[in-house]
């Protein structure tokens, strides 16, 4: 019986298609990713592709594609639903446009400790008559150090000079020669949607190189929920084919660190990993199906140290992943990993610190004169580009910003790339929401206005049209090609901008303190870094008070890794965090229903 086949045209890729499987299925299956952020479920439309040749059946439901009709006939299909019917050829979304990544964040000054060490020795050669094994020969040059089974595993047996290789008191390697001036380790930040991971010289904290991607497991569903989902849905299966594609990311990102820097991969002997907990379990492998059903509890919160090779991971013999310690299910090893680096902890700052980490999901960290108390709430993917009509990644082509003029010319678009826009990304539909609210083409209650409802003379009329009958307003035009914000879209940023504010005012609440005296707003994470502290207040996601209060850390999470790699007290430092950082629930607390349906209103402009 032979197989039916799939051709990714302009790719040079022939895959084979498994019986009544979609496309969706059989790509990933082959390690084709395309991006499906709704976990497949056929309501998003950004995993279509363009069917080139060949017959493809519609496995979803009838009537519920969000394709228009235009689309559908002209060939494309939904990869999470098309079952094809014979061979078939198919154009993929580009997978390899350059995405913006933060790979910089605030460092803070630390202790500088790392736990492994080199230090010189020989091993004598044994008599003939001298029957001791290897072992023994090792254990008398270190005193008496035993040596752990990883490290017996990577030694060539030889004799003359050698190095030791120590993690804290562990003797985790034997190296022939002298290698003490190779110690290598790497900080690995692995978030919703980015993967950024930093070479570290250990002896000395210089950073070598870094890579960053898009986080593969994206092709799941772009949010924790929908991964959380995939692996209960699948089975141990579908749990080991999520932990299988971060583990093929971070390897392929490894080698080319060490291609760069022309370093052995078995030079490097420590990994430290800040994630969120979701991201962490499937790291490991655990099931994390708990942090998604009611009472949300993770299957671990401490500081987890793993062989490497215990997951797949080929580094040094002795190299451990040491994956930074949570809170709970939502605040994650990186929020406290931010919290650690902002300083926001230290009991003499004696200020009032509001810590905000802005993303798919929203977490925030309160400090109040030594008390830390904290909050997540479920922004949604609008603030990735995702969800929204025209929305895409922070990658080229992608709008950034936006000015709305008032004399029927174009807006004015900033585009990354500086190029032809071809969407618009988060940090640009914010913009484009903060310019609508400042010229009244948004009411306050979120409702965008109908050409209907302006005077004939009036200039904004040339901005709004109709998307799908209802009303929408034309940020770009070129020939044929629109870049529109809709009313759903506008609902989208509602809806993510009601979800921040509310936490951040339910915290203040627990805590008894008003917004006025809040000393410092430190914005963290990917998406925030992009983010102008006009399209924060603009927007509402948070009051316009604290605008002279905002900074930006930058990508806390990745500092955070980066100094837990070399400081063992900062290391201390975090694990005393998990402990100290309250965690409130919002959807238990009073009268948060309340809260966040006032906060859900813009503001007035």
């Amino acid at each position: 019986m032979t197989m039916d086949t799939i051709t990714i045209e302009g790719m040079g890729i022939a895959v084979q298609a498994n019986p009544g499987k979609t496309l969706l299925e059989s790509l990933a299956q082959a390690g084709v990713m395309v991006e499906a952020p709704c976990g497949g479920k056929g309501i998003c439309g950004k995993c279509r592709v363009l069917l080139i040749q060949g017959s493809l059946s519609d496995g979803g439901a009838a009537g519920k594609t969000p394709l228009s009709d235009r689309e559908l006939e002209s060939g494309y299909r939904l990869a999470c639903s098309a079952i094809p019917d014979g061979d078939v050829t198919v154009r993929v979304p580009d997978e390899k446009a350059e995405h913006r990544i933060l790979s910089d964040g605030y460092v803070p000054d630390f202790q500088f400790e790392p736990s492994i060490n080199k230090r010189l020795g020989e091993i004598w050669k044994p008599a003939l008559d001298d029957f001791s094994s290897f072992e023994d020969l090792i254990m008398e040059a270190t005193q008496g150090k035993e040596p752990t089974f990883q490290a017996l595993r990577g030694f060539r047996p030889s004799v003359g000079l050698c190095t030791f290789v120590y993690d804290g008191a562990d003797l985790i390697g034997v190296e022939n020669g002298d290698t003490t001036g190779e110690i290598y380790g790497i900080s690995l930040d692995i978030g919703t949607t980015t993967v950024v991971a930093s070479l570290i010289d250990m002896s000395d904290g210089s950073e070598l190189a870094v890579q960053s991607a898009i986080n593969p497991q994206k092709q799941y569903g772009l949010d924790v929920l929908s991964r959380i989902t995939y692996a209960q849905e699948h089975g141990r299966e579908g749990l080991s084919e999520l932990q299988r594609t971060i583990l093929e990311s971070f390897s392929d990102m490894t080698d080319k660190l060490c291609e760069e820097r022309g370093i052995d991969r078995r030079c490097i002997y420590q990994v430290t990993v800040a994630a969120n907990s979701t991201m962490l379990h499937l790291l490991l492998g655990v099931d994390p199906a708990s942090i998604g059903t009611s009472p949300f509890s993770p299957v671990f919160t401490r500081t987890k140290e793993i062989w490497a090779a215990d997951i797949g991971i080929e580094l040094a013999p002795g190299a451990k992943i040491l994956c930074l310690p949570s809170v709970s299910s939502y605040i994650g090893a990186d929020i406290v990993a931010g919290v650690c680096v902002s300083g926001m902890a230290k009991g003499d700052w004696g200020e009032r610190v509001l810590f905000i980490d802005i993303g798919t999901n929203g977490e925030i960290v309160l400090a109040d004169n030594g008390r830390l108390i904290s909050c997540s709430c479920a922004a949604g993917p609008a603030l990735e580009g995702m969800n929204i009509s025209f929305g895409m990644r922070a990658a080229k082509g992608a709008i950034e910003d936006i000015a709305l003029t008032l004399d029927g010319t174009p807006a004015r678009c900033k585009v990354i790339g500086d190029v032809r826009p071809v969407g618009i990304c988060g940090s640009g539909i914010l913009g484009a929401v903060r310019e609508m609210l400042k010229v009244g083409l948004v009411r306050k209650n979120g409702r965008i206005l109908n050409v209907k409802d302006l005077p004939s003379d009036d200039p904004r009329a040339a901005l709004c049209c109709l998307y799908d009958g209802k009303p929408a307003v034309r940020v770009y035009r070129h020939g044929q090609d629109d870049v529109l914000i809709t009313q759903n879209d506008v609902r989208q940023v509602q809806l993510a901008k009601g979800a921040i504010l509310s936490g951040f005012q339910a915290l203040l609440d627990v805590a008894r303190i008003d917004m006025e005296s809040l000393d410092k707003v430190l914005v963290a994470g990917q998406f925030g870094a992009h983010l102008p502290v006009e399209s924060l207040v603009g927007c509402g996601i948070l009051p316009r008070a604290l605008s002279g209060k905002i900074e930006y850390l930058g990508n806390s999470s990745k500092a955070g890794a980066y100094i837990a790699l070399l400081s063992l007290p900062c290391r201390k430092e975090m694990e005393e965090l998990r402990k100290r950082i309250r965690y409130v629930e919002l959807s238990v607390s009073p009268n948060y229903e309340r809260i966040f349906a006032k906060c859900l209103a813009f503001p007035e402009q």
